[in-house]
């Protein structure tokens, strides 16, 4: 019902894409990506282009070869970064691994890097896949703090934090390791605005299952 090439149109188009789960919802959004079925009006620009692929690339319905094609068609520092998230949701054991060794120990990321990296490690879709990282987060969050300059520091606090391990077991990790003594303060409250998050989350959910 959107106007064709509205910004309602696109914003449907754009939260759609990131919902998308079952086949039916991932095979049109291959059409998209390939030109077919696109509803009148809808462009399907270089930025449009990233999301569907990244949709796909989490969901499992696209890979590595895809993720480089594209990348071929767009060879500009936008591209490089898009490029990086959708590497990092690439929904493998061994892809998070590596995301996460590096994300850790590799004090020389470029910044965009790193943020790009955050930004693809974790996705709704992904829960089961990222849940271990939980308690890992707690046990390296504060060494990550020691090694990096400020900004970086501060995205891998905010962006690592298990924020869609939505349960009582994150909210009891992250207080056992708020009560830790010597934690700074700037990373305590980073941590403890994550719970927050995690909180908010329960509520709503206890007040759905209420309805």
């Amino acid at each position: 019902a959107a106007e064709p090439g509205s910004g309602f149109q696109l914003a449907w188009a754009r939260a759609y894409a990131s919902a998308a789960r079952g086949d039916a919802d991932l095979a049109l959004l291959r059409a998209w990506l390939d030109g077919r079925e696109v509803p009148p009006g809808l462009t399907i620009d270089t930025e449009l282009r990233w999301l569907l692929l990244q949709a796909l690339v989490a969901n499992g319905a696209a890979g590595p070869d895809e993720i480089e094609a594209e990348l071929d068609r767009d060879r500009t520092a936008g591209g490089e970064r898009q490029a990086a998230v959708a590497r990092a949701l690439v929904p493998t054991p061994e892809s998070k691994a590596e995301t996460w060794r590096r994300l850790v120990t590799d004090h020389e990321l470029p910044n965009w890097l790193a943020r790009a990296m955050l930004q693809g490690f974790q996705h709704p879709a992904q829960v089961e896949l990222t849940a271990p990282y939980a308690a890992r987060y707690f046990e390296v969050v504060a060494d990550v703090w020691a090694h990096r300059d400020s900004e970086p520091a501060q995205e891998f606090a905010m962006l690592a934090y298990p924020s869609f391990q939505v349960s009582e077991q994150t909210v009891a990790a992250t207080d056992a390791w708020l009560a830790q003594p010597d934690h700074p303060a700037p990373l305590r409250r980073l941590v403890a605005e994550g719970k927050d998050g995690v909180v908010r989350a329960l509520r709503a959910r206890a007040k759905d299952s209420a309805r």
